[in-house]
């Protein structure tokens, strides 16, 4: 890679780095911190909740949630502990983008022109703006990417001590994150592709049998976390459940428009258009990298949840597949007027950003979470049973922790109360019922939906009862006490 295409490369790097560096917005990044503080100080993992929200009526979710993802918990934690928000948001700044240096590393090195590099970075880069939840999720995109690092180098220089990696991946990943189990499918995938193309080639390696060794390791080795097979059961036991439909993130990557979401939809209408031409290319000359894209382009565009992966793991076979379709050679950036312009436009986004509090900005996004509320009514006045939010189960859990007895969260251990929340929220009669019936000290709530601005009924009604008085309203929050 010469020195003008590395340049131009870190400007645009250092640009998606100063629109990921933004405040923690994500709503379940509390409960997950709650449980990383927990896990610290008992210096063992939860069998049944530890904050006494839910009891252990769904077995398999209940210890996968509680216990699947105890080292990123743990993790994130730590690292809120000891440097607050600033730290959390700068780990998920440097995690993307060096997911995202990667994938055109990876791409340059194998052979990929420049401007097919760039056509898959570009989309690439502002697609991935959409994952930047601080959840152990995001250690799963570096693990991702590093496990296809030790592959493409062991298929570049036949040095098995590549291969040897792989297990040591899958052992940290199965304790951070259930993605591991994406390669676990993706690996043995891969090796099949690989063995029929070759004997196909009359070219079978004998190097394949070690790789296939590698392969076996890594799946035994996921199995050495709290949680062992009980993982592989959840994902059964969630595909066409009620709570997977209830999940934004499991909507079609084709549908986000749905959601409110114009301009990713581009994008990502952007990104598939080009990966059909890169799947020409790869099926001339890189038929196993092609089955991965296939795969991953598929459950990318069936989930939004995956569609990161799709990128950050076949994005350098994607820029590979788009040169050898049009059959360009590598090429070099010649033009230092170029770099300037480049360096001109990325300095005038980021200020823009800046100024329009998107880009460089750090903290807690204080809109998404009762955080004036606490603060002006004091942590301590929150105890007894609260009928909450469902988006601010988390914060309310990292806040007040055993002091209050919150209804529901993020977790969802018991998705037998998604329904009834459902219909309290939104004043039913029979919500109204279950209201009465489940006697809440303190109801907790946004005056509105975030996303479609749709007021809740909820704080209509309450607004006209007798037994329930209001002591705290913004735009953000509303409060109410029973009158007992």
């Amino acid at each position: 890679m010469n020195r003008r295409i590395a340049a131009c490369t870190g400007i645009a790097l250092v640009t998606f780095f100063a629109f990921v560096y933004t405040p923690i917005s994500d709503s379940d990044f509390w409960w997950h911190i709650a449980a990383g503080q927990w896990i610290a100080a008992h210096g063992a993992l939860p069998l049944t909740d530890p904050f006494g929200m839910y009891s252990a009526a769904d077995s398999v979710r209940n210890n996968t949630v509680l216990r699947g993802q105890w080292l990123g918990q743990v993790l994130l934690f730590e690292l809120f502990d000891h440097w607050g928000s600033n730290g959390v948001i700068a780990t998920r700044a440097l995690l993307l983008t060096g997911c995202l240096g990667l994938l055109f590393w990876r791409a340059h090195r194998l052979g990929a022109a420049t401007w097919a590099n760039w056509a898959i970075l570009i989309p690439s880069g502002l697609l991935a703006l959409g994952f930047t939840n601080e959840r152990p999720q995001l250690f799963s995109y570096l693990f991702a990417t590093v496990t296809f690092v030790a592959l493409e180098n062991y298929a570049r220089s036949r040095a098995q001590a590549w291969l040897w990696v792989l297990p040591l991946i899958a052992v940290a990943w199965a304790n951070t994150h259930g993605a591991v189990l994406l390669a676990v499918a993706l690996l043995p995938l891969y090796v099949a592709v690989l063995w029929l193309h070759d004997r196909q080639q009359q070219s079978f390696r004998a190097q394949h049998g070690a790789l296939a060794l590698a392969v076996v390791a890594f799946i035994a080795a996921t199995l050495l976390a709290p949680n062992g097979l009980t993982t592989y059961r959840y994902l059964f036991a969630l595909e066409g459940s009620a709570l997977q439909a209830a999940t934004s993130e499991y909507t079609s990557s084709f549908a986000l428009y749905q959601l409110g979401n114009i301009v990713p939809q581009i994008w990502v209408a952007v990104l598939y258009c080009l990966a059909l031409i890169a799947c020409v290319g790869l099926w001339r000359h890189d038929r196993p990298r092609l089955a991965l894209v296939i795969f991953l382009g598929v459950i990318g565009a069936w989930s939004y949840r995956y569609l990161a992966f799709f990128i950050f793991i076949t994005g350098p076979y994607l820029a590979s597949g788009l040169s050898r379709a049009f059959n360009v050679k590598p090429s070099r950036l010649s033009s230092r007027y170029g770099i300037a312009l480049l360096l001109l436009i990325a300095s005038s986004a980021i200020a823009l950003g800046v100024q329009n509090g998107m880009a460089l900005r750090c903290g807690v996004n204080r809109s998404l979470f009762p955080v004036t509320a606490l603060e002006v009514l004091g942590d301590k006045n929150f105890s007894g049973k609260i009928f909450n939010h469902m988006q601010w189960g988390g914060y309310l859990l990292w806040r007040l922790g055993s002091n209050a007895h919150l209804y529901v969260d993020g977790r969802m251990l018991d998705s037998s109360r998604l329904e009834p929340y459902r219909h309290i929220l939104w004043a039913t009669p029979s919500g109204i019922e279950l209201l009465r019936r489940e006697q809440f000290d303190v109801i907790m709530l946004p005056p509105s939906n975030r996303f479609t601005g749709e007021r809740y009924a909820l704080v209509d009604y309450l607004h006209v009862q007798r037994e329930w008085r209001r002591v705290y309203e913004d735009r953000d929050a509303v409060v109410f006490v029973h009158s007992n």
